[in-house]
């Protein structure tokens, strides 16, 4: 068995990734902390000799569907703010999170998570394969109607 330091390490390194994509996923920062602790405990548990970001996120990935088959509840991604900025630039920022958000709420759900392993945290074609059991392939091809969509979406929405 790996020293629990190593496995500790491990998961400070994938902490903020992790955390990050669980948000994407679920749209709710309370509900992300307890999945994301929830993501690690069982993790910690199961594979403690494993350090591997691919099954990290699929442990995730299982720990969200399986909340969100109890909760039956629908996901949307939360308007952010930043500081610094002046009163008209975070209303337009608003407005344009709350644009994507109503965006990637219009995309399917393997769209959207998809998605949040991409451009949010990062992860290569053969990761999100390993992460959602689909092929490399239909992956690209997910992602690039995906983008396609919320391209077309937006522009909808910058002119309406």
């Amino acid at each position: 068995m790996r020293n629990n330091r190593a496995l500790q390490e491990f998961f400070e390194g994938e902490s903020g990734r992790l955390y990050g994509y669980l948000i994407k996923l679920c749209g709710d920062e309370d509900e992300a902390k307890d999945l994301y602790q929830e993501s690690f405990i069982k993790y910690a548990r199961n594979y403690p000799e494993k350090l591997s970001a691919s099954l990290l996120f699929t442990v995730a990935r299982t720990v969200f569907i399986d909340s969100k088959r109890k909760e039956k509840r629908h996901d949307e991604i939360p308007d952010e703010l930043s500081c610094g900025e002046s009163p008209e630039e975070r209303l337009l920022e608003n407005r344009r999170q709350k644009a994507l958000s109503d965006c990637l709420g219009n995309l399917p759900e393997s769209e959207r998570e998809i998605i949040a392993l991409k451009t949010t945290e990062g992860l290569k074609y053969d990761d999100i394969s390993k992460i959602t059991g689909l092929s490399t392939s239909s992956i690209k091809v997910k992602i690039h109607r995906a983008r396609l969509k919320l391209r077309d979406c937006m522009a909808e929405k910058d002119n309406g």
